[in-house]
C-alpha cells in the first residue's frame, strides 16, 4: 500500500461511516434476546455505540448497505409485541416466507443455533401482528469472498413447540427489563460467542455503566 495517503479524506470517510452506522435501537429487541447471555444484551442497551475497530465498523457498514437492498415486497418491517421489538429483513406474503440477512467473514456449514432462534422469535412477533410464517431462510453473505448461501429453515409447528419459544422470549425480555431497571448486570453466560462479543473486556471486569434515563423512559413507556 502506498504510504502517502490523504488523512483528511480518510478522516472524512471514517466519520461518515461511523455516523451512518449509529442507529437508535430499542433495548428490548429480538436481536438482543436471541443470545443465552443477557449481559451482552444489557451492555448493548446502555452503550450508545459498540466498542469496535475501524475494520469491524466498515464490515457493519457494508452489512447495513446490503440490508437496505429489498428482495421481497415486505422489507425492513418494524414490529412490536408485548414490549418486544424487531425489524424483519424480508417477508414474502405469497410464500409466507421470512428471510433474515447475515453478513459474515465465513459462511457456516449450517445455520448457527442463535440465528435459528432469531427466526423463531421473529415468527412469534410476526404472527402476533398478523403475518403468518411457514418457511424461513437465513441468507449468509460473506463480505470477504462475496459467497452467498441461503439455508432454508422449517418453522412449522411440527418442528418446534412455538408455545415454548414464545415463553422463552417473554421470560428473557422480562429478565432483561428488570436488570435494566435495577441497574444490575445479568449473570455472564460463557460460550464460543464470547470471542466475538464487543463487550468482552467490560464483561470480565464486571463493569456496570449507568443505565441512561432515555432507556428507562423507553422501558417505562412500554409498560404503560
Amino acid at each position: 500500500m502506498n504510504e502517502a495517503q490523504d488523512y483528511g479524506v480518510l478522516e472524512a470517510f471514517y466519520t461518515a461511516v461511523f455516523k451512518e452506522c449509529m442507529e437508535e435501537h430499542h433495548p428490548i429487541s429480538v436481536t438482543a434476546l436471541v443470545y443465552d447471555c443477557l449481559r451482552r444484551a444489557y451492555y448493548n442497551a446502555v452503550v450508545p455505540e459498540e466498542i469496535i475497530d475501524p475494520a469491524g465498523k466498515i464490515r457493519v457498514w457494508v452489512g447495513k448497505k446490503l440490508h437496505e437492498t429489498p428482495i421481497f415486497p415486505v422489507h425492513e418491517l418494524e414490529l412490536e409485541w408485548r414490549g418486544i421489538h424487531g425489524r424483519i429483513d424480508e417477508y414474502d406474503p405469497e410464500r409466507k416466507l421470512l428471510v433474515d440477512k447475515k453478513t459474515t467473514r465465513k459462511i457456516p456449514r449450517e445455520p448457527y443455533d442463535h440465528h435459528v432462534k432469531q427466526l423463531l422469535f421473529y415468527k412469534v412477533l410476526m404472527e402476533h401482528n398478523g403475518y403468518p410464517v411457514e418457511k424461513a431462510v437465513v441468507l449468509y453473505i460473506d463480505v470477504n469472498s462475496t459467497d452467498v448461501a441461503a439455508y432454508p429453515i422449517d418453522l412449522s409447528d411440527d418442528s418446534f413447540d412455538m408455545k415454548d419459544v414464545e415463553e422463552e422470549m417473554l421470560e428473557k425480555a422480562d429478565r432483561l427489563r428488570r436488570a435494566l431497571k435495577s441497574g444490575i448486570l445479568p449473570p455472564r453466560n460463557m460460550s464460543w460467542l464470547c470471542h466475538y462479543c464487543s463487550f468482552f473486556s467490560w464483561c470480565f471486569l464486571d463493569y456496570m455503566p449507568p443505565v441512561p434515563e432515555k432507556i428507562l423512559k423507553i422501558i417505562g413507556e412500554d409498560e404503560k
